[in-house]
């Protein structure tokens, strides 16, 4: 049967948790902070010192999701306090994760570069091939910030031919692969990966407003202002626009934005 509560509190306040973090890609600020009051009672009564870092690391990935990106800090780094007194490496490795795309978004591209780093050399300790790509990935990224789109090709490549972090953690991979190829100017090979994740959206009701999915939609946006399809570029902005409303993702904001009005400044001209 069930597991109440009375019975195995801490058990309770993992599987809230967990569910509560799958539920944060995609799904609206509003809806998701109306349910953590529940969880913090949940993670206060299970007095568990692992549970409550996982709990500041999911507010932590709200946060930086919804742009909030000190507040989203200040988590990840009470989670991280509590962690660097544990002996759990494998939550450690995910927080480091969590503060590197943190940094990100703030731009400091070497800070983040340190927390992939030190997130790796943890699995090799953990033996988790999940956070062990989602640290390549992002490092990845970190080789197209510099335009060393040889690296991050390579790498790219490597967290897809893993296949170990799931169906969505592959879609980011293959946007940051979508992107390498816009940069490289290989519009053909952009084009494929694309395609490859509009496959994924065909088969799960729901998915375009999560995350890599709706980033994956801009990279589309840019690569058609690429071939000078402004109209359809227009058309695909002003959708994506209306699928994050509510979402408050801060960084996607101004990247559709951006793109939007240099769409609109081509239009004018034509």
């Amino acid at each position: 049967g069930l597991v109440t509560e009375a019975e195995d509190p801490a058990l309770v306040a993992w599987i809230q948790l967990h569910q509560f973090r799958l539920l944060v890609e995609g799904h609206s600020m509003k809806a998701l902070t109306a349910m953590i009051p529940l969880l913090r009672r949940l993670v206060i009564r299970a007095g568990d010192a692992q549970i409550t870092a996982y709990l500041h690391m999911c507010i932590a990935v709200l946060e930086g999701e919804t742009g909030h990106l000190d507040e989203g800090t200040r988590h990840s780094e009470i989670a991280e306090s509590i962690l660097e007194q544990s002996d759990n490496s494998s939550l450690r490795s995910a927080n480091l994760v969590n503060q590197g795309c943190l940094a990100v978004l703030k731009g400091d591209i070497e800070r983040a570069t340190n927390a992939f780093h030190l997130s790796k050399r943890l699995t090799q300790k953990t033996g988790d091939p999940f956070i062990a790509s989602r640290a390549d990935g992002n490092l990845a990224h970190m080789h197209l910030f510099r335009g060393e789109l040889k690296e991050a090709l390579a790498l790219f490549e490597r967290t897809l031919r893993d296949r170990t972090f799931g169906k969505l953690g592959e879609v980011g991979a293959l946007d940051g692969l979508a992107r390498v190829h816009l940069a490289a100017g290989d519009f053909d090979a952009c084009e494929a990966c694309l395609r490859e994740i509009e496959l994924y959206k065909a088969g799960y009701d729901g998915h375009s407003s999560m995350y890599h999915v709706r980033w994956a939609g801009l990279t589309k946006a840019r690569l058609l202002v690429r071939n000078n399809k402004y109209e359809e570029a227009s058309d695909l902005l002003l959708k994506l626009q209306r699928d994050a409303m509510g979402l408050n993702d801060t960084a996607f904001d101004v990247g559709l934005s951006l793109t939007l009005a240099l769409v609109c400044a081509r239009l004018s001209k034509c």
